[in-house]
């Protein structure tokens, strides 16, 4: 047992675990005593603050005591309100990154080892011996090339050599799995989140989303559904694969966009590195290569897990850039 984790103080750092949740029903609140009475407007508060640090990309540790635990910890439930009532994509993503940055790094922190295995226990994971078991490695890397790629790790009777290090950055992972999971929201709770004033959180939304500027002769609305899951992935500042990442770049030059343009595209993802990054724009799009790539097929992208979300026009065409280019057309009416 971690009894750490009876302490509020540690609760609020790691309020995703099921402990917090069941300190916060033993407090016996209600959620329309959260949302609407005075004594819990610093929780509002903080949880409001969540959202704006999160859309931001700017996490932080809070500083928390004996006083401040509960509403720090209860904002956590708030602010998951505010997400998935506001229903935006792009905050979700934001906002699991976000508690994930956190919780990362006041595991850092953590000064004993024996806390970091029993809390990697909590999140289903078992890390023992500065190894993983393969499966939960898989699942939770944060990619699959480098030194994440599995043949560049040792691998023993089914476990994955890992250091702490390692260990802290797939447990980051599976926190924003945890996070990502879906509440429902009744009636009642809605019609309580309308009265709050969210316009901030909204506001700060509309300024984030870079990638969706006017180019000249781009229209991002009619991309496909695939390319459009790339982007969102790129906006909420997550690693995007390989090769996700040559096919965006591929399809994005296929449609006219120049080399520079792309690489403004791809900055905000975490891995990002400009002279690799240039390097690879450059001789994808010909610049050094002399051949100009062309994005991959429907096919393909589904072999490589990048087919999101078809619709009905994508069931009619084998590649990305017909769906664009049929969007484009002005005389094409796609059929319901």
């Amino acid at each position: 047992m971690i009894t750490d984790l009876k302490d509020p103080v540690k609760l609020a750092r790691y309020p995703f675990l099921p402990e917090a949740t069941e300190y916060i029903q033993r407090e016996d609140v209600g959620v329309e005593e959260i949302l609407r009475d005075d004594g819990f407007a610093r929780a509002r508060e903080f949880g409001f603050d969540r959202i704006l640090s999160s859309i931001k990309n700017e996490p932080r540790m809070d500083f928390i005591d004996e006083r401040t635990c509960f509403d720090v910890m209860i904002a956590y439930p708030i602010s998951k309100l505010f997400v998935w009532y506001i229903g935006d994509n792009f905050l979700k993503k934001r906002h699991a990154i976000f508690e994930a940055k956190r919780a990362f790094q006041y595991l850092e922190n953590e000064k004993s080892d024996d806390f970091v295995k029993e809390f990697s226990r909590k999140m289903g994971i078992e890390w023992e011996n500065n190894e993983i078991d393969f499966v939960y490695y898989l699942k939770y890397a944060p990619n699959n090339y480098g030194p994440w790629k599995l043949t560049n790790s040792k691998l023993f009777n089914g476990r994955v050599e890992a250091d702490k290090k390692k260990a802290l950055r797939i447990l980051q992972e599976a926190i924003r799995a945890r996070v990502s999971e879906p509440i429902r929201i009744d009636e009642k709770t809605r019609d309580l989140l309308g009265n709050l004033d969210l316009s901030e959180i909204y506001s700060e939304l509309s300024k984030r989303r870079i990638h969706r500027k006017k180019i000249e002769g781009i229209s991002f609305p009619n991309f496909p559904p695939c390319m459009k899951h790339i982007i969102s992935e790129i906006e909420a500042n997550l690693n995007v694969s390989h090769m996700g990442r040559f096919a965006f770049t591929a399809f994005l030059n296929s449609i006219g966009m120049r080399s520079e343009e792309i690489l403004k595209t791809l900055f905000p993802t975490p891995d990002f590195n400009e002279e690799v990054a240039r390097y690879q724009v450059e001789h994808i799009t010909g610049v050094t290569s002399g051949k100009k790539y062309s994005p991959p097929s429907c096919d393909t992208m589904k072999t490589y897990g990048l087919c999101f979300e078809p619709d009905n026009l994508c069931r009619r065409i084998k590649h990305p850039l017909n769906y664009y280019i049929l969007k484009m057309n002005k005389n094409f009416n796609e059929q319901k």
